[in-house]
């Protein structure tokens, strides 16, 4: 009995043998290799701080056994259950571009890879500040600090000495994509305020570059064999009669050692350029002089308190290149109407564009309008209305203001109480402006700045504008900058100022 069984045993696992080898030699579907995607969630595609990235993965015929992830081939971790996710801290990485891999394998080996180029953005700010930026003395003591969109004070630091260069890493919890930065000074009689809206993270390096080189000393010219004119323009003089008497003094710098004298006789006009001028006292004839100029207008139809008109010409495109003023003139007291014809060589003869800078005042208001790309002839008015709700300056500031499209909004604001004097500019891309949450460090710098004793009432705001529209060289810069109001500020108030558009 005990040989039968097992003779049975033996036949049953010779056709389970039998069957198995049959069905493995029997050709069955192609393993089909897992699916994967990577999700990562940044509005802006900048990461910070830790995040977690998901995976998507499936596969269709069988199960998938790991996923593991990698940043720059660098393994970070794995998640072998669905959800798949892996939490990975960015900090370990520089900023800049990072690319990131799963990898996943399925019950039979079979491997998918995916992969996604992301940016990594924790540095908040920074800060390369050099000297130029803030004027620094030691009278004053001067700060720095960084708000998010609610007000939250993320970094506050004084500025001791420039170049002032910090890097200020991104604070857990801090989710925003843009950030107010401030710059301010004070000393127990003065304080400023200088704000910039809608900063993204990164490099902030607004250099206020003199592209003129440093200053290499002064050319003192006088002028012989003058021809007969009415008016003329050296450097920054302008007047009816160029003296052969008088001398002309200019400041030279590196970047710019040229002068150009331009004479107006009725409706001719002719000029000189002097290059490579040198240190000292000189003397040039004018016995000849250019005469290739195109004739200009410039007029303004309203009635006017005083005008200033100045034209410059650029050797080179960039709005920073250094201007070499080829026309002036002004104009004081009360006029109805202001008109004055004026000469430029032709382009490209000497310089490579003109700018032109206009100043004149009306109804108690100041007016500036400045044009890197043409030659100002009619500046243009439009209203700008502007809505202040609160009345003291700490916080509470709550500007709104509609007019023309702008790219940038320019509003500053002036108080004095008590032998104290404070301002503050805004520079903003938006149509809302609000006051900064001010540090304690700052306060106690500001000796009499507190609640109680600057308030709207003692305030005068100014506005302007500037547009920056598709800027490509000096080309379609415009800024036009309206005057102060005239009055004082009241909680609630809305103000009517009228503006130059260049637009």
């Amino acid at each position: 009995m005990k040989k039968f069984n097992l003779l049975v045993a033996v036949a049953v696992l010779m056709a389970l043998a039998s069957c198995k080898k049959s069905k493995e030699d029997t050709p069955g579907p192609k393993n089909q290799a897992p699916e994967v995607t990577l999700t990562v969630e940044s509005a802006s595609g900048k990461l910070w701080n830790e995040i977690t990235v998901e995976i998507n993965a499936s596969d269709a015929d069988g199960k998938i056994v790991s996923v593991d992830l990698y940043a720059n081939d660098q393994w970070i971790g794995k998640d072998n259950e669905a959800p798949y996710e892996v939490a990975w801290d960015t900090r370990d990485f520089d900023d800049g571009a990072v690319t990131l891999k799963a990898v996943v394998t399925d019950e039979l080996e079979a491997v998918t890879e995916s992969e996604k180029k992301v940016e990594v953005m924790n540095t908040l700010m920074d800060y390369n500040l050099q000297e130029g930026f803030l004027a620094m003395s030691p009278s004053f003591k001067y700060f720095t600090f960084i708000t998010n969109e609610n007000g939250q004070i993320l970094y506050f630091d004084q500025i001791e000495t420039l170049p002032y260069k910090a890097s200020v890493l991104r604070p857990e919890g801090v989710e925003d994509e843009q950030f107010d930065v401030h710059f301010a000074y004070a000393n127990p009689l003065k304080g400023h305020l200088e704000t910039f809206t809608g900063i993204s993270p990164g490099a902030f390096a607004p250099l206020k570059e003199d592209q003129r080189g440093k200053m290499t000393g002064k050319s003192s010219m006088k002028f012989k064999d003058i021809p007969q004119h009415d008016h003329f323009s050296y450097g920054n003089y302008n007047g009816k009669l160029l003296k052969k008497e008088t001398a002309y003094s200019i400041n030279l710098y590196e970047n710019m050692d040229m002068a150009y004298v331009y004479l107006r006789q009725g409706k001719k006009g002719l000029y000189k350029v002097f290059k490579g001028l040198k240190d000292g006292d000189s003397e040039a004839s004018l016995s000849v002089m250019g005469f290739e100029m195109d004739q200009h207008e410039f007029y303004v139809k309203q009635p006017l308190d005083g005008v200033t008109v100045s034209m410059f010409g650029h050797t080179v495109p960039g709005v920073g290149v250094p201007g070499v003023q080829i026309f002036g003139a002004a104009a004081s007291g009360a006029v109805l109407s202001y008109k004055i014809n004026y000469h430029t060589p032709q382009k490209g003869k000497i310089f490579d564009h003109f700018s032109s800078l206009v100043t004149f005042r009306a109804k108690n208001k100041i007016y500036y309008m400045e044009s890197y790309s043409d030659l100002i002839s009619v500046p243009l008015t439009l209203d700008l209305n502007a809505a202040l709700n609160g009345n003291k300056i700490l916080n509470e500031i709550d500007l709104t203001v509609s007019g023309s499209p702008y790219d940038l909004l320019i509003a500053n604001y002036y108080l004095s109480n008590n032998g104290f004097k404070f301002t503050w500019e805004c520079n903003s891309g938006g149509k809302d402006i609000e006051f900064p949450v001010i540090p304690t460090g700052l306060t106690k710098a500001f000796s009499k700045f507190s609640n109680a004793n600057l308030v709207f009432t003692e305030a005068d705001v100014s506005f302007g504008i500037r547009d920056y529209d598709h800027i490509k060289g000096y080309d379609e810069y415009i800024r036009v900058m309206s005057g102060r109001t005239g009055k004082t500020l009241k909680e609630g108030g809305k103000y009517n100022l009228v503006t130059m558009q260049g637009m």
